[in-house]
Parts: C-alpha cells; sequence; structure tokens
C-alpha cells in the first residue's frame, strides 16, 4: 500500500515538480498462534443479512412514470346546487309530531293512572295527583336546564355520562329501561283492560300485539312513528275533552253523586 506525497506548483507559465517519494506500509495482519509479534488490535464488525426464501427476484420498486394531470373547471351551476343542498336545515320535526310525541306520555299517563289511582286512593285521588303534578313541576326547570345545555338524545343516560362516571350512566340507563319497560306493559294493559269492558278480547294475547305494534313503529323510524304519534295525540284530545265535557254535565245533573262520595270511608292501605 503506498502514499503519493508530491506536490506541484506552477511559476511563470511553466510546470515545475518537485520530487516523487513513496513510503511502504504493511496491511496489519494477526499473528499466528506460534508467533511472539505484538498484537494487533484490529475493530471487527458483524453484519447481519436475513435471507427470506421464496421471495420475488428482481427490483421491489419500479418508477410509475411521470404521470399526467388535468386541469377540471367544476361548473357553475354544480356548485350553486351543491351550496344550495348544504345551506338546507337539517331534517327536523315540526311543531305538532313534536308535541304529539311529548304530549302522548303525559295523556297516555292521565288515562291509565286515574282509574287506578282512584281505584286505590278512592275519594282522596286528587291529592296524590296533585302531589305527583308539584313534583313534576319543579323537575320542568331541571329537564331544561340539561336539555338547553345537553341537546342530545339519550335521556338521562346521556346527561349523566357528561357529568359523571361511565358506570353511574349505565346504572341509570338500566333503571330507565326498566321503567320504560315497566310503563309500557302497565299503560297496555290497562288500554286493553278498558277494551274488554266493551268487547270480550283476550287480555294478554292483545296485550303482546299492542307492545309489538309500537316497538315495529320505533324500529321504523321517528319521522314515520310520529305521524302515527300525530293521530294518536289527537285521539288524546278528543277522548279527554268528551270525558271532561260529559262529567261536567253528570256532576250538574246528579251533584248528590260526589256529596256521597265524600262521605265514604277511606280507603283500606
Amino acid at each position: 500500500m503506498g502514499l503519493n506525497a508530491g506536490e506541484g506548483g506552477s511559476n511563470a507559465g511553466s510546470l515545475q515538480v518537485s520530487a516523487t517519494s513513496y513510503m511502504e506500509v504493511s496491511s496489519p495482519r494477526l499473528p499466528s498462534s506460534g508467533s511472539s509479534s505484538r498484537v494487533v488490535n484490529l475493530r471487527r464488525r458483524k453484519i447481519e443479512i436475513e435471507v427470506v426464501e421464496g421471495a420475488p427476484k428482481g427490483p421491489a420498486w419500479h418508477f410509475p412514470g411521470t404521470g399526467t394531470s388535468q386541469h377540471v373547471q367544476v361548473p357553475e351551476h354544480e356548485l350553486a346546487e351543491i351550496q344550495h343542498e348544504l345551506d338546507q336545515p337539517r331534517k327536523l320535526l315540526s311543531e305538532l309530531p313534536a308535541t304529539a310525541i311529548c304530549g302522548n306520555d303525559i295523556l297516555s299517563s292521565v288515562l291509565y293512572s286515574a282509574s287506578s289511582v282512584t281505584a286505590k286512593a278512592g275519594k282522596l285521588m286528587p291529592i296524590p295527583l296533585l302531589m305527583v303534578s308539584i313534583v313534576l313541576f319543579f323537575f320542568r326547570f331541571i329537564y331544561e336546564e340539561v336539555v338547553t345545555a345537553i341537546p342530545m338524545n339519550g335521556g338521562t343516560y346521556n346527561a349523566l355520562l357528561n357529568t359523571t362516571s361511565k358506570r353511574t350512566a349505565a346504572l341509570a340507563a338500566c333503571l330507565s329501561i326498566l321503567s320504560y319497560v315497566a310503563t309500557g306493559v302497565v299503560s297496555a294493559t290497562s288500554g286493553v283492560r278498558y277494551l274488554d269492558n266493551q268487547v270480550s278480547i283476550p287480555i294478554v294475547g292483545c296485550t303482546i300485539i299492542l307492545l309489538g305494534a309500537f316497538a315495529l313503529l320505533a324500529i321504523v323510524g321517528i319521522s314515520e312513528s310520529s305521524r302515527v304519534a300525530v293521530v294518536i295525540f289527537i285521539h288524546h284530545i278528543i277522548v279527554l275533552t268528551i270525558l271532561f265535557v260529559s262529567c261536567v254535565v253528570y256532576g250538574i245533573q246528579n251533584p248528590h253523586i260526589f256529596s256521597d262520595n265524600m262521605h265514604t270511608e277511606f280507603p283500606e292501605v
């Protein structure tokens, strides 16, 4: 192995080259086992190459080519149509279907709970109903605040999920499901029993059919079920109006009925 230590220079247009000298350098070698030469320390590098069996031969990457470019001009009328569609408000329920969905819960509770409370409370029936009304009146402000702060579906579960832990929200969801199922079964059974007083029908079978029909409406969607809710809501309004007018007329024509009821014994608890 040689090292070149030459140096060139130029002076007044002529090239002068100095004498060239060489120095001989021997490459280091490991001494043999029987040699007493000085041990030369060498730096070793270990390279591991993974060999994949059955790998495809050839280059792993190909140049895809220069490609092409296009300048696309979107028509103005298409942009206008897209913008008009984006500017449209979300599909929401109008006031009547929304009121019907909320009102059916209240009015149906009046229809099936009034008779059940009267059968147990007797002449004291107005007192428990008044207590329930007062409690709901105070809860109205809480409901309004929660719905305004979290305008999302989910009821109590969604409200607790955003304010407490998931375990508490899951517990509230389970209790809500039990409450909804119990309310649905009680209201459906009461309605079927009312109809059974007029026409003899199987109570259990008709109750199952009625609950299945409303479950099908819930599966179909809120838009379709809202139309049915409007029909039921109007029916509730008409029935309660007729019942109220009939009770007033009957009470005026038979005033002794009210006084006789007030002199009855208190219900047994």
